[in-house]
């Protein structure tokens, strides 16, 4: 392509621009998309080589996609294919338009650029992984579950493609074939969400030993306030109070505004009968999060236990209006109806 037909795309990316430029969503305001524009038009105008405008172009489409100035950073791209690349940024480009796409949660558009892509390099599985993620993302699972599975047999050492085979198999309750991968993929390419998944496996296949182990094995390495957490109700849900407070409690300190930890040191306290420790962690999570119905009716509870009957049914009806699931509703109801019986 010579440097006037460059001209001539330039001129069409900049005016079709100026057609969406009210209703894109981006990182740069449109003033300042015009002036990268204008930069971009004098730096090809200076440029001596082909090579030269092709990289400027790259650089450019960069910069608009890093900053979701996603209309620019395609027309861009769009350009490049039509200068007739070597396969290799062929592929490349059809990549980035598939990333941008993506980006949009446009998926049929960015399956439609990496299939493009893939058709130029039938055997490069990354390509593949990034179809098979969009496919996962879709909740089209028997896709994505053959698209993983496409790239084991070219791969049979892809941690990649066994982890999204144990999320697919996780997602729909396949609890024995999701283990099946997980144990296949490799400890060092483990990371919070696997071990959370992965936990919960065992858990939903009652092997609590697994499951408490797998997380506690990890939290060694990396230290984590969620997965302290996870630890924390594995334990509970076997009947280990102790450990089950002193996982919640590392979880809180690791961070303080770990709402779900702070509820369960509340509840693990009132249970213990300890109405003021009890009370000071729920004011803890009550900074963190005022909107939750939980909070309330244990606040509730604590002020009747301490015969605060007023404060008692001023939280239990607060918990009413905060309870967005019935059987929630249906419990501070019932809380409610039995204070205000009892201040009768």
């Amino acid at each position: 392509m010579n440097k006037t037909a460059v001209s001539i795309f330039f001129i069409f990316i900049f005016f079709s621009y100026s057609y969406c430029a009210s209703i894109s969503e981006t990182g740069m305001s449109e003033e300042e998309i015009v002036y990268k524009m204008n930069e971009l038009s004098l730096k090809i105008d200076e440029a001596r080589k082909k090579k030269d405008i092709i990289a400027l172009y790259e650089e450019y489409a960069e910069m608009f996609f890093s900053n979701k100035a996603y209309r620019m950073a395609v027309d861009i791209y769009l350009v490049l294919i039509e200068m007739k690349p070597s396969k290799k940024k062929k592929a490349e480009y059809f990549v980035k338009l598939g990333d941008i796409e993506a980006a949009q949660k446009s998926y049929n558009e960015s399956i439609e650029y990496y299939s493009s892509a893939l058709s130029l390099y039938k055997k490069n599985n990354n390509i593949r992984c990034k179809i098979g993620d969009i496919l996962l993302q879709s909740n089209l699972y028997g896709l994505a579950e053959q698209c993983f599975k496409d790239i084991l047999d070219l791969d049979k050492n892809s941690d990649y493609a066994k982890r999204k085979l144990g999320d697919i198999y996780f997602w729909q309750k396949k609890y024995s074939t999701a283990l099946k991968y997980y144990e296949s993929v490799s400890p060092s390419y483990y990371d919070k969400e696997i071990i959370a998944n992965f936990s919960e496996c065992y858990k939903n296949l009652n092997n609590y030993k697994k499951a408490i182990m797998l997380v506690d094995d990890f939290i060694e390495e990396h230290a984590d306030s969620d997965l302290y957490l996870l630890s924390g109700l594995l334990y509970a849900e076997t009947g280990n109070v102790p450990k089950a407070k002193e996982q919640f409690f590392s979880a809180v300190e690791a961070d303080p505004n770990n709402f779900a930890a702070c509820v369960n040191l509340a509840a693990i306290y009132l249970d213990n009968g300890d109405m003021d420790k009890a009370e000071e962690m729920l004011k803890k999570a009550n900074l963190i999060n005022s909107y939750t119905a939980v909070v309330d009716m244990m606040f509730a509870s604590i002020a009747y236990k301490k015969g605060r009957l007023y404060e008692a049914r001023r939280y239990a009806s607060n918990a009413v209006l905060k309870s967005k699931r019935p059987f929630l509703k249906q419990q501070s109801q019932r809380m409610l109806d039995f204070l205000t019986k009892s201040d009768k």
